[in-house]
């Protein structure tokens, strides 16, 4: 959790090695008086992140639950910490104003994952309106205009179509499962493009053939959906059926070594380019070094 933080919030007395009874109070962040006031109310001191790590290493051990983490005082404090900081951040260097926006779009894009994976419609509703301006700001005005007509048509849905929203609330039924597993929803889309696509695209498929006319095109794809349950079927049949095991790839070992490099090489480059730089009030390239005016 702290891995994360700010350098400038952790400074060197940010650490759970510390001897006890030393105070965490993260007033040595800046020297400015500002700071010194907002933060002096909320200090974290050897107890509270003893306290902090002990809730950490009881959710991977399995003896914590996670909805007990929610009632604690010390976590609640630490927020409020790294809250106050991360306002002075932004309100003393437009490079960091700019990352820590980054960092929360890209939260916003990990929730959306979760709620797509674990079939959670009301997070999948928040996601969505958190995604408007990301989507108006990238560009994308196609994007931005049709979620705002999506989210306004979902939020009538219990009133409308009560048993829709039973089966999108209760049941997880927006997303498409192949599986029982958990974290086992999948978008509409991909579903399409692996399931009823796949014929299209492999041998003896659609588009692997010479002289295709508009009327045998059309005849597929009306069939379409016939075409891809005997596919199915016949590879079924045949064990020739893709197959995915228990375990994500994600979890293998040569996965987590690999990821376990690459997050090394990113904090290493972060370590020499700091982008919470309370120096630097303008808005510079970490890369180049090259200030905006």
């Amino acid at each position: 959790m702290l891995a994360v933080l700010p350098s400038g919030l952790c400074q060197d007395n940010v650490q759970i090695e510390h001897s006890e009874g030393e105070d965490i109070d993260f007033e040595t962040c800046n020297e400015d008086p500002m700071s010194e006031v907002a933060l002096a109310k909320d200090k974290l001191d050897f107890d509270d992140m003893l306290k902090i790590q002990n809730l950490y290493e009881g959710i991977q051990d399995n003896y914590i639950q996670p909805s007990d983490v929610a009632e604690s005082k010390e976590l609640l404090k630490l927020e409020r910490c790294i809250h106050k900081y991360r306002t002075i951040l932004a309100e003393k260097s437009r490079t960091a104003k700019l990352w820590l926006e980054y960092i929360d779009y890209v939260d916003f894009v990990k929730l959306f994952i979760r709620a797509e994976r674990m079939g959670n419609w009301n997070l999948h509703l928040v996601t969505i309106e958190k995604m408007f301006n990301l989507f108006a700001a990238t560009g994308h005005s196609n994007y931005a205009k049709s979620s705002r007509l999506y989210l306004q048509l979902m939020r009538e849905l219990p009133t409308d179509y009560p048993w829709l929203y039973h089966c999108f609330a209760e049941q997880g039924f927006h997303t498409v499962r192949r599986s029982s597993h958990l974290w086992a929803g999948l978008w509409t889309d991909l579903t399409i493009e692996q399931v009823m696509m796949r014929p299209l695209k492999s041998r003896g498929g659609i588009t692997r053939e010479r002289g295709v006319t508009e009327t045998v095109r059309l005849q597929w794809i009306y069939s379409l959906h016939k075409c891809a349950a005997v596919h199915d079927a016949m590879t079924t049949a045949t064990n020739l059926k893709h197959k995915t095991s228990e375990q994500h790839v994600e979890l293998g070992t040569s996965r987590t070594k690999r990821d376990q490099e690459d997050l090394g090489k990113i904090q290493s480059w972060f370590s020499q380019h700091e982008p919470f730089n309370l120096n630097q009030p303008k808005l510079c390239s970490l890369s180049s070094g090259f200030n905006c005016f």
